[in-house]
């Protein structure tokens, strides 16, 4: 790190929400297990520099994202599986940046926070030899 180099302030911009976590409540028996995860994203501004009266719409709100998740052991070696994420069905912010995931464009970074395909589903059987 330089110390020279000047400081930026990102905390509060796209894709670095000041708060961001995840909470997770599992209930498991000897063959039942059940799960229920609650995402939380913080607000973020689509840029800390940008004059806000010339934008209709320059700051997300806060977003929750709930996944349920089931498995049961059918026997020793069998166990089928099913999870439902996104369960709102809670939509991507419309704003810019946002929209693909809460990428930082002007920042440089791609990777997004927000799910962007919706409410989806999830099968599975595991079989152990």
């Amino acid at each position: 790190m330089d110390p020279s180099a000047a400081e930026s302030a990102t905390t509060g911009s796209m894709a670095f929400p000041k708060w961001r976590g995840r909470n997770r409540f599992n209930i498991a028996t000897q063959n039942i297990n059940f799960s229920l995860t609650a995402h939380y994203i913080g607000r973020q501004k689509t840029s800390l520099s940008r004059d806000a009266s010339r934008y209709a719409v320059t700051e997300t709100g806060r977003v929750w994202y709930l996944d349920l998740g089931f498995s049961y052991r059918v026997t020793e070696q069998l166990s089928v599986s099913a999870s439902a994420f996104n369960r709102t069905d809670r939509q991507t912010p419309q704003i810019p940046g946002a929209s693909t995931g809460g990428a930082s464009w002007e920042m440089g970074y791609t990777a997004g926070l927000y799910d962007t395909l919706g409410r989806y589903y999830s099968l599975g059987i595991t079989y152990n030899f």
